[in-house]
């Protein structure tokens, strides 16, 4: 599956998470019906709706009254107070006096009126029948947050860019994906180990000559992973073309070089190279204890090389190595150099056995 589908396939889980969770933003983004029904009140009958905890919520209340009702007189006194106003106004003070109300009209024959709500106090919505008779009313108290658009603006939004995103990749994959020298060279400077390795691998493919006069001029930056990166790319185009005229620079940054993985890269780009010159660190390499798969490269590599100086670094792979595959290299390496100067292994090594 390739990325583009990969993402489109999570665009398309985030979009129908979306759509399994609009249930629970449509509560903010429409009103919640609290009240919708007939309320009889008897004479001086008081009705009270208490809300905490509901700060910037918009409530919504409606009276509209039977018809026939009398139009003459008070019908519903409508409050909206705090606890401590309530309770005065129970108490018989005129609501005129009460600090707090936030509407107040003692004739009402029909009520539409909207609050939002200020704090996460204790707030008393009163409807109080001060007529000497009964009284029936359709009441209808609803609620809606006020920023509800955000719970339906906010994953639009999220969903919609997620999906842009998705669109702009998937068509532009090919564009991004077409690599030049110069994004190739770029690349080496790279965080990202997939980018670096499609540099390296175009480089190798389609570099030339003259591109590893550039990537040796990377071996001064001084980022250390760029230049790890560089000589990555150089071992890589230095072999396609057999040009071991890199190999004395890459002798000298060895020398030079203080980060450890950068030493194992060089040594990586030298084995490839396959030149007597790099025998060295090549033999020094092959006798440290880590990194099993680059010291058997190395050992099949100082066979093809020839140098009657590994023999005694062989041989002793051969008498110390905890591998067998590490020792088999070491010791057709020196079969392959005996052969190669004519005489036996046993022979070969009584010559150029190292000293003491």
């Amino acid at each position: 599956m390739s990325k583009a589908l990969k993402l489109a396939s999570k665009f398309s889980i985030i979009f129908l998470l979306t759509l399994a969770l609009s249930p629970f933003f449509i509560t903010g983004v429409s009103a919640i019906t609290d009240i919708r029904q007939p309320k009889t009140l008897s004479p001086n009958e008081i009705y009270t709706y208490q809300v905490r905890r509901f700060r910037n919520q918009r409530f919504t209340f409606r009276v509209s009254f039977e018809e026939g009702t009398s139009q003459e007189g008070d019908h519903i006194t409508f409050l909206i107070c705090r606890q401590n106003d309530f309770d005065l106004y129970e108490n018989g003070t005129d609501p005129s006096q009460l600090e707090t109300v936030q509407y107040y009209d003692a004739n009402v024959t029909s009520l539409n009126h909207q609050f939002v709500v200020p704090d996460n106090h204790l707030w008393y919505f009163v409807f109080h029948n001060r007529m000497s008779r009964s009284t029936t009313f359709d009441l209808w108290i609803s609620h809606q947050h006020l920023y509800g658009w955000i719970w339906w603006v906010v994953p639009l939004v999220f969903v919609v860019g997620l999906t842009a995103y998705g669109l702009i990749d998937h068509f532009t994959r090919y564009a991004r994906a077409r690599i030049t020298k110069d994004k190739a060279l770029d690349s080496l400077s790279s965080d990202d180990e997939n980018e670096v390795r499609r540099a390296v691998y175009w480089l190798a493919q389609n570099g030339s000559k003259d591109d590893l006069k550039e990537l040796l001029e990377m071996l001064n930056k001084e980022d250390p992973q760029t230049r790890a990166n560089a000589i990555t790319a150089i071992g890589e185009l230095a072999d396609v073309f057999n040009d071991k005229s890199v190999v004395p620079t890459l002798i000298k940054q060895y020398e030079k070089e203080e980060k450890q993985f950068i030493k194992v890269e060089i040594v990586k780009a030298l084995y490839k190279l396959k030149d007597e010159r790099a025998v060295p660190i090549l033999s020094k390499y092959l006798l440290r204890p880590k990194n099993e798969k680059l010291r058997y490269q190395i050992a099949v590599t100082l066979g093809d090389i020839g140098s009657v100086e590994t023999v005694s670094v062989l041989s002793k792979i051969i008498e110390e190595a905890k591998t067998d595959a590490l020792k088999r290299a070491a010791r057709k390496s020196l079969d392959k150099i005996a052969s190669q100067k004519g005489i036996s292994v046993e022979d070969l090594k009584k010559e150029h056995a190292s000293p003491g």
